[in-house]
This record gives structure tokens, C-alpha cells and sequence, in this order.
């Protein structure tokens, strides 16, 4: 029985919220919320027409208003001055010659690089093989890190 009444109260309390609504679209200024783009646009057209009109009808008084205006020429107070200006010719300046920078270094003999720790891009980190060899001989890598083993090189 509790449960009937609870549903019946329930759809009673949703009817009233739906009539409520409905009343409100019902009246004047929810029909005026509704149709706000339309009656603007019937009311710059009733203006618009409504100015023509008044144009059109007063036209004879409007038109010697307008042949009344003259244009006046625009004078300049300013005369015209002429001057001679001679531009000097400038040379053309060369170019520094490129040179060409050797990286070779040693008269090109190879050379021997020690084992030393490099640095990488954050997030990136020495493989486990790396970190061991670098524990054999005493070197602590720290994060962002890894070990270079020896290697040869000719060039910088």
C-alpha cells in the first residue's frame, strides 16, 4: 500500500512539474522568448520600410536639400617643391671568403678515447650491462647516464 502511494504522489508531483512548464510557454513572454530572432527581424523591416515611406513622400523638399551641397576641391597650401637628390653608388662589398674548418685532427692518425660516462636525454638510462661495467672499475653512474667503453677516433 506504501508503495502504491509513494508511486502515485510521485507521478502527481511530476504532472505538476510539466503543467508548470507548459504554463510558462504558454504565456506572452515565453512566446516572445521563442520567437526573439523573428520579431527582430520583423521589426527592422517594418522600420526600414517605414523610413522609405517618409523619404519617398517628403522626396521634393529632400532633393533641392542635396543639389544645395556643392563639392569643394580639395587645395593644397603646400606647394610644389622639386629637388634634385643624387644617391651615391655604393660598391659592391665582397663577401668574406668561406673557409673550410677541418675537423681532422692529429694529421688524420687515429687516437685512443678513454672509457668515461656520457650524458642522456632525460628519461633515458644506462642498460644493466653498462652500470657493472662501470662498478668494475670504480666509476658510479648517476641518473641520465651511461658508460662509453674505449674506442678509436680520427676526427673531432
Amino acid at each position: 500500500m506504501k508503495n502504491e502511494n509513494q508511486n502515485i504522489e510521485t507521478a502527481y508531483d511530476n504532472q505538476q512539474k510539466l503543467s508548470n512548464k507548459n504554463s510558462e510557454h504558454d504565456t506572452f513572454l515565453g512566446w516572445v522568448k521563442r520567437h526573439k530572432k523573428g520579431i527582430l527581424i520583423a521589426g527592422g523591416t517594418i522600420v526600414t520600410i517605414g523610413a522609405s515611406c517618409l523619404v519617398y513622400k517628403n522626396r521634393d523638399s529632400i532633393i533641392p536639400l542635396f543639389k544645395t551641397i556643392k563639392p569643394e576641391p580639395i587645395e593644397s597650401n603646400k606647394p610644389m617643391v622639386s629637388v634634385k637628390v643624387e644617391i651615391p653608388v655604393v660598391d659592391v662589398i665582397p663577401e668574406n671568403p668561406t673557409v673550410d674548418v677541418s675537423k681532422i685532427i692529429n694529421n688524420g692518425n687515429p687516437f685512443p678515447v678513454s672509457l668515461h660516462p656520457r650524458n642522456l636525454s632525460n628519461g633515458r638510462n644506462a642498460s644493466a650491462e653498462k652500470i657493472a661495467q662501470a662498478e668494475k672499475i670504480g666509476l658510479r653512474l648517476e641518473k641520465n647516464q651511461t658508460f662509453v667503453n674505449k674506442y678509436e677516433k680520427n676526427a673531432a
